[in-house]
């Protein structure tokens, strides 16, 4: 009888101990899972290519680096999108902050950077020497229909040649 007596207590406190692991195990996965899933719909809106405000880090654990870690991406992402836009503005002496400048995508934003200030540069070279040779085959051009004209005296048509030279080159003063 008093073994039986001791077997009922026993079993009562296993199942009352298998009760409790049971109950320690399904909120501690619980709140796993709730971190978890936290994180995927978090991973996913930046798959989607939201850039969400961080996410507060509450945890101390492996989920707690892995959220430092998100929240360090996001920010890198934000620093990419405002230097994206920087450069749509045409401000090409902006600074890039992402990955502190290291890694496949700072470097390559870096070159980026440097290598539209490059063609930006040989642009303004070709229109500045377009504008010359614009500028030059225009007063040419002009100076030719000058020439062409039959004026009757050499005085006036010279006076009209000195005028129109002074005039397009700016000078102040010519002659002949």
């Amino acid at each position: 009888k008093e073994i039986r007596k001791a077997m009922i207590y026993m079993s009562i406190l296993i199942i009352l101990c298998g009760a409790f692991i049971i109950f320690i195990l399904s909120r501690l996965s619980n709140r796993i899972i709730s971190s978890v899933n936290h994180l995927r719909h978090y991973i996913s809106r930046l798959g989607r290519g939201e850039l969400p405000k961080s996410i507060t880090n509450t945890n101390n654990d492996e989920i707690g680096e892995m959220i430092d870690s998100i929240n360090n991406l996001t920010k890198n992402l934000v620093n990419t999108k405002e230097f994206a836009l920087e450069i749509a503005k045409g401000n090409l002496d902006t600074e890039v902050f992402v990955f502190n400048n290291t890694g496949d995508l700072g470097t390559s934003l870096i070159n980026m950077r440097n290598q539209l200030a490059l063609v930006s540069k040989e642009r303004e070279k070709q229109k500045l020497e377009e504008d010359i040779r614009n500028w030059t085959n225009e007063g040419m051009a002009r100076f030719s229909e000058i020439l062409r004209n039959k004026e009757e005296k050499l005085k006036d048509y010279c006076y009209e040649a000195i005028c129109f030279l002074v005039k397009y080159t700016t000078f102040n003063q010519g002659g002949m």
